[in-house]
This record gives C-alpha cells, sequence and structure tokens, in this order.
C-alpha cells in the first residue's frame, strides 16, 4: 500500500455528494489530433455492481500502448487505482507511455448506473483503454485494455461485459480497516502478485456479497461512434 498518495484518494464524501449519483453524467473530452480524419465516440460504462466504481482513468491510443496486462504486475499507477481509487499516478503513466493519442478521467459510476464520456481521436489512434475501482474491495477493478473502438460509420457502436479484477498488489482481507467503502485509505497489507481474474467477495471479512458485491459481470461497456 502506498500511504503517501492520502491527498490525492478520491474516494470522499465531498465528491460522491458533488456528483449527486448522477445515472448518467458526461464529460466531453476531446483528443489533440494532428492530422488525419477526426472520429467522435461516446463511452457509457454501466455498473452492475452493489457499490460504486471511481472515476476511470482512460486513454486513446494505438496498438502499442497498454494501460494495464493481465498475468503481469501492475504498474504503481494502476495499483494505487485498484486499492484506493487514486487517478492521478495513473493518468500520469498513461500521458507518458508510447503510442497515446490522449488519457483524462471519467466520471464516477454509482452503483446499477451508468456514466459516460465523450472522445474525439484520429485514425491513427482508434483504441481504448480504461479502468476503475470497484469501492467496497482491497484491490478489485475494471476495465479494457487495447480495445478496438468501432470506426466504421457514424451510428457504428459495440456492447461487452466486462469481469473484475484483482490488482494482485493489496491482500484481499475484506476487512473495514482495509476498504475503501468502509472508510479505510492508504492501509492494507501487500501483495506481490499480477494482475488476474476475480474471484469476488468471499465473505472472509466485513464485506457483504449480497450488498456490496457483484455478479459473474461487473461492468457493461457501450462505445459508439457519434461523429
Amino acid at each position: 500500500m502506498r500511504r503517501a498518495l492520502g491527498a490525492t484518494i478520491v474516494l470522499t464524501t465531498a465528491l460522491v455528494a458533488a456528483l449527486g449519483g448522477t445515472a448518467a453524467a458526461e464529460a466531453a473530452t476531446p483528443t489533440a489530433a494532428a492530422g488525419g480524419q477526426n472520429y467522435v465516440f461516446k463511452v457509457t460504462i454501466r455498473n452492475l455492481g452493489r457499490a460504486d466504481l471511481t472515476p476511470p482513468v482512460y486513454a486513446v491510443h494505438n496498438r502499442s500502448f497498454r494501460l494495464f496486462r493481465l498475468g503481469k504486475k501492475a504498474s504503481p499507477g494502476i495499483a494505487a487505482l485498484a486499492e484506493d481509487g487514486v487517478t492521478s499516478v495513473a493518468l500520469s503513466e498513461a500521458r507518458a507511455k508510447r503510442g497515446l493519442g490522449a488519457a483524462n478521467v471519467g466520471p464516477r459510476i454509482p452503483a446499477r448506473r451508468s456514466a459516460s464520456f465523450r472522445i474525439t481521436t484520429t485514425n491513427k489512434h482508434l483504441r481504448l483503454s480504461w479502468a476503475s475501482m470497484q469501492t467496497c474491495s482491497n484491490d478489485t477493478f475494471v476495465g479494457q485494455t487495447n480495445a478496438r473502438l468501432p470506426a466504421a460509420r457514424v451510428g457504428a457502436r459495440k456492447t461487452l461485459r466486462l469481469r473484475a479484477l484483482d490488482g494482485g498488489s493489496e491482500v484481499n482481507t475484506e476487512s473495514r480497516s482495509h476498504v475503501p467503502c468502509l472508510g479505510a485509505h492508504n492501509v492494507g497489507p501487500s501483495e506481490k502478485g499480477v494482475i488476474k481474474r476475480s474471484k469476488g467477495i468471499q465473505g472472509s471479512g466485513d464485506v457483504n456479497n449480497s450488498t456490496q458485491g457483484w455478479g459473474r459481470f461487473l461492468a457493461r461497456v457501450t462505445i459508439k461512434r457519434v461523429g
């Protein structure tokens, strides 16, 4: 656990109040594109779980870029995001990588609701990656890496359901002493694992699967070309 990142934690009641539980908040974030045809996409993430998903870090890029890799150790930024919802480190990492078109942070996604953001890009950067933490967990997150954008025509769309991922950086104690939605931040026993499929809430601590967990899938994402 990275204790020095406490000041940047996004899991605060002030943020929740500021967002007001909006079902479909939308952030227009055009990317800087030099030359080529412009494309505009609307990305809508539906939270299928019973706890909030934090604001996602997202990037549009070419195929050489990776935000995270299944089976590999999480970067410091992805670990901070998966453990505490911190976006600043993962965003800085993304902006420093080759193959990036642009990176930004989307809106928080309340339980059982949706939130959207728009991206503008060119034919040089027609892939999307994003990641968002499930707040009632030690280091569970959901996201996509290197997903193709549906660029064939205006109105083209694709929808996918996504399973939860275990960040592999914090032991899954499910304890109120370590889980953000129960009031704990920047604490928790470290784990030297890799990113893998989450086994879900196991009921070994204070997190309740029936009220704070999720089913087979944690999110559904719909990407639509709108321009």
